[in-house]
C-alpha cells in the first residue's frame, strides 16, 4: 500500500506483457497469481495481494463463446454478445449485485469494446467488490479484461483500468 501511496494512488511504473496475439501494461507490482473467476484455464491471472486487486485476461474465438452459450438464445456471436455473456455469468456468481450503463471503451483504445461495472459481493469475500469488465475485439477474437477490487479501492482504480485497455496492442 505504501508503494501505491507513493505513487499518489496511481500506477506509474508499469510492465509489458504478451499475451494470445496481444501485449498490454500492467503495474509494476502485481504477480501472477491463482485464476480466479475465470472461464478458461489459459486466461492470464494478475495480482497484488498487499492491495486485494485481481486483474484477468481471457481470449475468446467465436468458436469458444458458441459452447458457451449454447445454452442461451444468442442469434450471432459477436462482440455484445462475448460482452453480455461474461457480464450475466458474472452476476450470476454474486450474491447481490447492481451494475452500471454498459458504455463504450475510452478514447484512445485501439480497438472496438464496451465496457461496464458491476458492484455486488460473492461468498468468498466479506467485503463488497467493484468488477470492472471490459471486452474488446481484435482480429475476429474477443479478448475479456475483469478487474476486481473493494469498493473502497475502486475510485482510485478507475483511470488506471482505463490505461491498462488504453495500452493494448
Amino acid at each position: 500500500m505504501k508503494e501505491f501511496e507513493k505513487q499518489q494512488f496511481d500506477f506509474q511504473k508499469k510492465k509489458k506483457i504478451y499475451f494470445h496475439g496481444i501485449s498490454f501494461l500492467y503495474p509494476n507490482f502485481f504477480q501472477k497469481g491463482i485464476k480466479y473467476h475465470m472461464f478458461k484455464e489459459d486466461g492470464i491471472s494478475l495480482v497484488s495481494y498487499d492491495l486485494g486487486i485481481y486483474l484477468s485476461v481471457e481470449k475468446f474465438d467465436k468458436k469458444e463463446i458458441s459452447n458457451f452459450v449454447n445454452d442461451y438464445d444468442y442469434k450471432k456471436i459477436d462482440l455484445i454478445t462475448t460482452h453480455n455473456f461474461y457480464l450475466e455469468n458474472r452476476r450470476n456468481s454474486l450474491l447481490f449485485y447492481e451494475n452500471s450503463v454498459n458504455s463504450t471503451l475510452p478514447k484512445g483504445c485501439r480497438f472496438d469494446g464496451m465496457m461496464e461495472v458491476l458492484y455486488g459481493r460473492n461468498e468468498d469475500f466479506d467485503d463488497d467488490l467493484k468488477y470492472f469488465i471490459a471486452t474488446m475485439e481484435k482480429e475476429g477474437a474477443f479478448y475479456v479484461f475483469q478487474l476486481i477490487c473493494t469498493h473502497e479501492m475502486s475510485g482510485y482504480l478507475w483511470d488506471d483500468f482505463e490505461d491498462i485497455l488504453k495500452s493494448v496492442r
